[in-house]
């Protein structure tokens, strides 16, 4: 009987010269069953059953290995009857075994016995062996979120809640970290003890704290699905927080009593922060907040937005966007922007503005901007788009000196609601910045669009100046979606300017037709940008990479593909590598050769640009490992492994040789 993988093999070893089972409880937990009698003699067709209870999820699989003959294995997915394929003679003897574990959820299964009477001597005999599988305990959300940004708020006297799918216990648990000592308790969110709460044991120590939550086990005697649960959050002090909600009338300092204006708590806080207090936050729950006809300034560092609570701020949900900040009426003059935040130049990129459905201005105006950056800051898990612009609409402007952090947000240049664009008569942003020296941004892990115009060009992020925080990959994990302009010119990423290396990693940057179709440019560079392990594709006629620049061509173009485009690269002159033997014999191509293979997406137009079996294995399993082992996370957080795949996501399932 081979080992499995788990090194924990459990087997049913069968022999037929009896028509009694005995049940041995030293390893490897062998089931010695008899099939008939064993003067038996010419009977066929007898078979083995597989009764599975307790199974909800994809992994198990279970092997027959006969006397003779090739194996058969089982892979289950639900609870229920299977038999294999395979008939057997008298005497013939086999064993079975669960070679690997469900993992998808993971449960642990164990082979336990067979029924007494199951088996006889007769013909079509059916022996039935049952397996027992428990689903780990999953965690299914903690209270307050937890973002991968570390980002999100606690308040120094709040106490954290981990609930999971079953009931725990907390004897065998473990937990560490920096922010502070604390106890372990049960309660009951959904079922009886289906959660742990940590209580600070007097009050969380403030500023970005982590706590660790290990080796707890359910109730039913199972581990945790994944362990160690790491959660990291923003710790403010208690007397430094506000809390809004639209249409209260309360004072701000308590969940018990909000005020009713966001601009309102941010002035109170202006005045301790940063001072009395480092850190301050306005906690905002779900509703629509006119920001005034100036919009919102911040001008202090240190004091944060975060939107997303429920009415009495016991539960916070921001993937919902329910805080809405908008613009009524804007006071700016024409050439002004009129922009719902603005970010002032004093302020660092500590402050954060998180959890919002941020509502560019809706009238005509010259220029519109959702979020305005002048100093520093870091958005993070919004919802934001442009606005009316005529001359200009961007979801995200950095115009000032300071570093910008954008992540986890869906930024769209223009005029998106409901699932669809209105066409606006500016240019179109998603991101950019202006060429001001000393300017600094990481961008990681956006959905990033740039909406159709009418008169301008779109482009969905543009880089013109910056140096980069201490992220190996300066921009990373995004999706950039262009869509079509009539003013021709659009492009998914744009580097604006002669720059010092940039490294662009596992993106997909995609742009629609343009009109005319050479105008559509997926990556534009005049930089000498490190670009590994991304996708890059255009409607028919475009260009996936263009050099802009004399003195700036690329660094470094590998293990990334090109699709769609008519030219592959086009440098400054104008001269294409139309093959892709033309592209990977340029200098620049001197790692893993780039590609020209249609990814087979889940659904592109829904941009769901997941991998699936009928994928490329060059593409899902191709990546530079040297690049990706410096974003070992994608898009969702999920760790990237070896083979490493190419874009924002990782895939490890079946491919497409």
């Amino acid at each position: 009987m081979r080992a499995t993988c788990l090194g924990c093999l459990l087997g049913i070893a069968l022999s037929l010269n009896s028509c009694l089972g005995s049940f041995s409880d030293t390893p490897p937990y062998s089931l010695l069953l008899a099939l008939g009698d064993s003067g038996a003699s010419g009977l066929q067709g007898r078979r083995l059953q597989l009764q599975i209870a307790g199974l909800g999820g994809s992994g198990l699989q279970i092997e027959l290995t006969p006397g003779a003959g090739p194996l058969e294995t089982l892979s289950p997915s639900a609870s229920g009857d299977y038999v294999y394929s395979r008939q057997f003679d008298p005497l013939e003897s086999f064993s079975v075994a669960i070679l690997t574990q469900p993992s998808n959820p993971a449960h642990t299964c164990t082979i336990t016995s067979a029924p007494a009477g199951a088996f006889g001597s007769g013909e079509n005999e059916v022996i039935h062996v049952q397996v027992s599988c428990l689903i780990h305990a999953v965690l299914l959300q903690m209270n307050p979120e937890a973002l991968p940004s570390g980002a999100s708020p606690l308040l120094n006297n709040q106490p954290i809640r981990f609930v999971f799918n079953q009931a725990m216990t907390t004897g065998a648990c473990a937990s560490a970290g920096g922010i502070g000592p604390h106890t372990l308790s049960l309660a009951t969110t959904s079922v009886a003890n289906d959660t742990i709460v940590a209580t600070p044991a007097g009050l969380w120590t403030t500023g970005t704290r982590s706590l660790s939550l290990s080796a707890c086990t359910a109730l039913a005697g199972v581990p945790m699905a994944v362990t160690p649960a790491n959660v990291t959050y923003k710790v403010y002090d208690a007397t430094a927080a506000r809390f809004v909600r639209a249409g209260a009338a309360g004072t701000g300092l308590s969940a018990a009593s909000p005020m009713a204006d966001v601009a309102t708590a941010v002035v109170q806080l202006n005045a301790v922060c940063p001072g009395t207090l480092p850190d301050c936050a306005v906690m905002v729950a779900d509703g629509v907040y006119d920001v005034g006809a100036g919009g919102l300034s911040l001008t202090n560092s240190g004091v944060s937005l975060y939107g997303g609570y429920s009415a009495d701020f016991s539960s916070r949900n921001i993937s919902a966007f329910g805080a809405r900040l908008e613009m009524a009426a804007c006071g700016a003059a024409p050439g002004t922007p009129c922009s719902i935040i603005t970010s002032g130049a004093g302020v660092g990129a500590p402050t954060i503005v998180q959890g919002f459905r941020i509502r560019g201005y809706r009238t005509a105006h010259t220029h519109t901007f959702g979020v305005r950056v002048l100093g520093g800051l870091s958005i993070a898990g919004n919802y934001i788009d442009g606005g009316n612009g005529t001359t200009e609409s961007t979801a995200i402007a950095q115009d000032g000196v300071g570093t910008i952090i954008a992540g986890g947000n869906l930024a769209v240049g223009g005029m998106f609601e409901g699932g669809a664009f209105t066409p606006v008569s500016g240019q179109v942003f998603g991101i950019r910045n202006v060429p001001l020296a000393g300017a600094a941004f990481i961008i990681r892990g956006n959905v990033i669009v740039a909406g159709p115009g009418t008169g301008g060009n779109s482009i969905g992020l543009q880089l013109a100046q910056g140096s980069f925080g201490p992220i190996a990959g300066d921009v990373f994990n995004n999706i950039v979606i262009t869509k079509s302009s009539s003013g021709g010119g659009d492009h998914g990423l744009m580097i604006a300017q002669v720059l010092p290396t940039y490294v662009i990693l596992h993106n997909i940057i995609s742009v629609e037709e343009s009109s005319p179709a050479a105008w559509a440019i997926a990556l534009q560079v005049n930089a000498t940008p490190r670009i590994a392990n991304n996708l890059l594709q255009t409607g028919a006629g475009g260009v996936c990479l263009k050099q802009a620049s004399l003195t700036a061509t690329p660094d470094i173009l590998e293990a990334s593909n090109l699709f769609g485009c008519s030219a592959f690269y086009q440098d400054v002159f104008g001269a294409n590598d139309a093959t892709l033997v033309a592209l990977n014999a340029e200098p620049f191509s001197s790692g893993l050769d780039n590609l020209n293979l249609n990814p087979a997406f889940v659904n592109a137009a829904a941009l769901n640009f997941r991998y699936q079996a009928s994928s490329p294995c060059q593409l899902s399993q191709g990546a530079s490992p040297v690049y990706a082992a410096t974003v070992p996370a994608d898009i969702d957080m999920i760790t990237r492994t070896i083979a490493f795949s190419i874009g924002p996501y990782e895939y490890d399932g079946a491919c497409t040789p």
